[in-house]
């Protein structure tokens, strides 16, 4: 009935959003065709952060890629901010394929919501974007390990 059909369409659109957000980030543009983006917001689920909420904590195991489509984040290591994620940046790629304890904890900062693009560690493996995508060392991520 009509609600498969609003369904549909909500899912469409938000499919389209997040083809439209891959496609700005720079990085992923290089590294991927058309096809493959296509795919990846296909594999991409929408969530959403309270202002103040924790997308990961520090030591924790990464399980997720986050892909920030709206909003603000601030990274902390050690209780010291080193960076702030805003649209088009993403988090977890390094403890996230090396199935490491996460090296930061990034939550939610301002009095907006955050919005991110978000996908599972099998789903990034099952696509093969661990042996394609080459994602560079962020160096305000680094912050605090004497780099």
């Amino acid at each position: 009935g009509w609600r498969v059909r609003v369904q549909s369409l909500r899912r469409r659109r938000e499919h389209e959003e997040c083809v439209q957000l891959l496609r700005s980030v720079p990085i992923l543009k290089m590294q991927l065709p058309k096809s493959d983006i296509s795919l990846l917001a296909a594999e991409l689920r929408r969530r959403t952060y309270p202002p103040g909420g924790t997308l990961i904590k520090q030591g924790e195991m990464q399980e997720d890629f986050f892909l920030v489509a709206s909003g603000e984040a601030s990274v902390c290591i050690s209780g010291e901010e080193c960076a702030t994620l805003t649209q088009g940046d993403w988090w977890g790629d390094t403890s996230f394929i090396r199935k490491s304890p996460s090296t930061a904890t990034v939550q939610v900062s301002g009095d907006e919501a955050l919005v991110a693009f978000v996908l599972s560690r099998q789903k990034f493996t099952e696509l093969g974007l661990h042996k394609r995508l080459r994602l560079p060392r962020r160096n305000a991520i680094v912050c605090g390990r004497g780099e």
